[in-house]
């Protein structure tokens, strides 16, 4: 069952995104997952398996755009994801973002079999990287 997070899920959450993402440092993030979980632009979800995050930023003072944050997923059986994602994109329809749902990754994980299962579409951008 999939609901939104609580404070009280935060432990969990970093739980699962660590095991999700062994390589990155999860267990840095509590504050800012505590932090999201309370913000009215973001909207935080959890199952038994699964746990997302999705925002929507105003940009330019007036422009509200959506993404997905995080996304982790403890079974790849599982679709919850898939649920997660299908209820953030309605979330953001509903605050009124505008342009499109973003979702891409830092990780190296292929979201296309979940885009394509939303109807979403590949969009292939130049990018550009400089070392910090």
């Amino acid at each position: 069952m999939i609901r939104r997070m609580t404070v009280e899920d935060v432990p969990r959450a970093l739980e699962m995104a660590a095991i999700a993402y062994p390589k990155r440092r999860i267990a840095q993030g509590e504050d800012w997952m505590r932090w999201a979980v309370g913000h009215p632009d973001r909207l935080c979800l959890i199952g038994d398996e699964a746990l997302g995050v999705a925002s929507i930023v105003t940009r330019y003072g007036y422009e509200r755009r959506s993404q997905l944050d995080l996304l982790a997923n403890l079974n790849p059986r599982s679709f919850d994801p898939v649920r997660m994602l299908r209820a953030m994109i309605e979330w953001a329809r509903l605050r009124q973002a505008v342009g499109v749902f973003k979702i891409d990754s830092d990780t190296g994980v292929d979201f296309g079999p979940f885009v394509r299962r939303l109807g979403g579409r590949a969009v292939t951008n130049k990018r550009y990287e400089v070392l910090l």
